[in-house]
């Protein structure tokens, strides 16, 4: 059997240390609590903090939280009101099962690695350091805020340093030693093939370690020094905090631009630097990314601090606010709505620009190109179509009252020069004669429409200009809508509280670019049309693994009430451009989402010898029937139907969960008569025959389920051989030792199984066991 399968603490014998092997095992070990899925941790009074340690040459910044804050941020968030209902509780079960046999170690249960997460985790790059004396690698600091757990985090870090080394070639392959730094203390694990090492040492509560000494030793230095110049008191790191509101963030990510710049510039191509003035990248000093609270979701905020004149695509990306005039239009219950201004001129001339300065003669050859089709039609893009519409577009959709997910789109667009435009637009149109357009006027408006073709969408493009809008709609009604919202006044989108709720989420003033959606109105919309095609699936996601009942999909009422509605938007002033969203599905949500249930799996125990096997909650374990049931317990049958009624396959679940095995076989043979396809109900039936000792049937039940369920082939093998092992017949108990060990069973489950004894005093069961490990 491949190494692979083992324990990955099990020492290798003979096998060759590689450096970036050696390397890469100890990085993963610094950076494990790292992990983005993580939120801001709430300091302790006098705690240390990576940003005013490190030097503020630092050219990356990244500070993530902890465990202990997600948990006590997370009862107001959506996501995890939805994972505590008991439904979707159900449907998780074996997915979080699996997860967790995956993630904890022999060893190192899951609460020893949330015991390295649970405080704020900053990492600083600086600089580079040659690896091997030739392989340039960022310099970095990790600090870890270990708070008022200093002590967990010390037997925690040093637990898996252990089991990392042993893992890696033993002790030999890293050299461990102390030195002393001040008043400092360093711990070194040199890396004798990289010619590397990893230093850590702790400063009050804080763990501190870094990629060779010299990065560590210059943060260290800048403790108790009055005027040390670090990353806090830089003053674009500074500005940018301030724009994002110093945010108690669930992530934050600092890339001082300017420092990056200066310390690559010297490398980079002539042709590198000319381009980043071209784009008018050389005009920002520092780009953050981060996420906070915001009602039961998160805020995303991305701020690019490039104080002064725009120039190339910043100036694109900073036009004057969007006006939103087709708020007023926009019906209460849209799903979908979205509003910009666009410097339409502008953007032509920066692209010409750029095009002619990257390349001259592409750019010659476009505009002989560009001219040409203009002198057909008689149409300037530039002096007639550009200088005729304005700068501001819309688009907002509705989904059918009646039901469906085809949406009712429209879209608004400004129009500078009325007259103008509409010259533009007759050229197009007189050019292509299929398209007859018909026309009905109302109320003081001409609303032209294309008919819907024989077989084709049911959708009637239309559109209408009116004052200084163009007007264009998926029918004629979506047209005349917006007409008659502009003569009487009536609720609109900007009167739904779920939109006001959401907008006045955002920190930004005078949006240019401003986004909504409904998600509790899409989502209420698309699961009516997805939920039957998904239980539909569940063949398709047993082969691939997937240990989930698609029947036991939520209703759409349980995910629908704890869902908001999602805004994004983006602003400028004279310092930057600040984009932001809001959503109960950002990254800042999904992460304290995942770390708050991560931590709830302490509550659980999964046996080492289980490790790597997909099972549902484990069930005790019958005298006569260890080995079977140490293997596996209940995993749900598939009901004949997506109802949510009582059904056989539900019956015989709880027969099987109350250990009551004569029932559970009556009821598992009236499912497999029924669906005699279903491998998970034909695995039940073996492991409650087994139980009842009736093991010829039962191991016709196991080598069915081996055929239908791909998932748990190999389980099913092996419990075909502790079958015959309680048979006496030992032959065929080998044969199918064999089978399972082939289709990818855990060596481990060998060890200590009850049903096995009789096979252990024989030779070859010395020799299979030998030939796995």
């Amino acid at each position: 059997m491949n190494d692979s399968v083992r324990s990955p603490f099990r020492a290798t014998q003979g096998r060759t240390t590689t450096t970036i092997a050696v390397l890469a095992a100890l990085v993963m070990l610094a950076l494990l609590a790292l992990s983005p899925l993580i939120r801001a941790a709430e300091f302790e009074a006098g705690s240390v903090r990576l940003e005013s340690l490190v030097p503020d040459d630092c050219y990356f910044f990244a500070s993530f939280g902890g465990v202990d804050h997600c948990e006590r941020n997370a009862a107001s968030l959506g996501l995890y009101q939805l994972w505590q209902e008991p439904e979707v509780q159900a449907f998780a079960k074996n997915i979080v099962t699996m997860v967790r046999s995956q993630v904890e170690q022999p060893g190192m249960p899951v609460s020893k690695i949330l015991d390295l997460m649970r405080g704020r985790v900053s990492i600083a790059v600086g600089d580079q350091t040659l690896v091997k004396g030739v392989v340039p690698v960022p310099a970095f600091v990790i600090g870890v805020d270990t708070g008022n757990k200093t002590e967990a985090f010390r037997q925690s870090f040093s637990m898996m340093l252990d089991g990392m080394l042993q893992h890696h070639g033993g002790p030999n392959a890293v050299k461990r030693s102390t030195f002393r730094f001040g008043q400092f203390e360093i711990n070194d694990l040199h890396i004798a093939e990289a010619n590397a090492s990893l230093c850590y040492t702790y400063v009050d509560s804080m763990f501190l370690l870094g990629l060779n000494k010299y990065y560590l030793q210059r943060v260290l230095g800048n403790i108790g020094k009055a005027n040390a110049r670090t990353l806090e008191h830089d003053e674009a790191f500074h500005r940018t905090m301030t724009k994002l509101g110093n945010p108690d963030s669930t992530y934050l990510a600092y890339v001082n631009f300017r420092g990056f710049t200066n310390k690559l510039g010297p490398w980079m191509p002539p042709e590198v630097s000319e381009y980043l003035d071209l784009f008018g990248i050389h005009n920002v000093d520092g780009i953050a990314l981060a996420s906070v609270p915001a009602g039961t979701g998160s805020r995303e905020l991305l701020y690019v601090d490039a104080p002064g004149e725009k120039t190339g695509l910043l100036r694109i990306l900073a036009p004057k606010p969007a006006g939103m005039k087709a708020l007023a239009f926009a019906p209460p219950e849209t799903a979908f709505f979205l509003s910009t201004t666009l410097d339409l001129k502008g953007a032509y001339d920066e692209a010409m620009h750029i095009l002619q300065t990257v390349n001259e003669q592409y750019f010659t050859m476009f505009q002989a190109k560009l001219h040409g089709a203009e002198g057909k039609i008689g149409l300037s893009l530039e002096k007639d179509l550009l200088a005729a519409l304005g700068g501001e577009v819309s688009l907002f959709a509705g989904l059918p009252a009646g039901g469906g997910v085809i949406p009712e789109v429209v879209a608004v667009v400004g129009v500078k020069d009325r007259a103008a435009f509409e010259r533009c637009l007759a050229v197009p149109l007189s050019m292509a004669p299929n398209l007859q357009f018909k026309t009905l006027e109302y109320e003081g408006s001409q609303v032209k429409y294309l008919p819907a073709q024989a077989g084709g969408p049911p959708i009637t493009p239309s559109y209408a200009i009116v004052d200084d809008l163009m007007v264009i709609g998926t029918s004629p009604n979506s047209v005349k809508q917006v007409i008659h919202s502009r003569t009487e006044k009536r609720p609109c989108l900007a009167d739904n509280p779920e939109f006001k709720a959401a907008r006045a989420q955002l920190i930004g003033k005078d949006p240019c670019c401003f986004q909504y959606i409904d998600l509790k109105r899409i989502v209420t919309a698309l699961y009516a049309t997805a939920a039957p095609f998904l239980q539909g699936v569940q063949g398709q996601v047993d082969q691939m693994g997937i240990p989930v009942d698609m029947a036991l999909l939520p209703t759409v009422d349980t995910l629908a009430k704890h869902l908001s509605a999602a805004a994004s938007a983006w602003s400028s002033d004279g310092d930057g451009i600040l984009a932001e969203g809001v959503s109960p599905f950002g990254l800042g949500a999904i992460s304290t989402l995942a770390f708050a249930a991560a931590s709830s799996l302490e509550k659980a125990s999964i046996p080492d010898t289980h490790r790597g096997v997909v099972r549902a909650e484990a069930v005790p374990a019958p005298e006569h029937g260890r080995g079977v049931s140490r293997s596996d317990a209940v995993e749900p049958s598939k009901p004949s139907n997506a109802s949510r009624a009582a059904s056989p396959s539900r019956d015989a679940d709880r027969f099987y969960e109350k250990k009551d095995w004569a029932n559970a076989v009556k009821a598992y043979r009236s499912v497999v008569e029924a669906t005699p396809n279903d491998g998970s109900a034909w695995f039940n039936l073996g492991f409650s025959l087994h139980s009842l000792r009736e093991y010829d049937d039962a191991i016709q039940a196991f080598q069915k389920a081996a055929e239908l369920n791909p998932r748990r082939k190999a389980l099913s093998l092996f419990n075909v051989a502790c079958g015959y092992a309680q048979k006496t017949e030992k032959d065929h108990a080998f044969e199918w030792l064999r089978k399972a060990l082939d289709a990818g069973l855990d060596p481990k489950q060998l060890e200590g199984d009850s049903d096995l004894e009789g096979l252990r005093g024989d030779p070859r069961f010395g020799e299979l066991t030998k030939k796995v490990y």
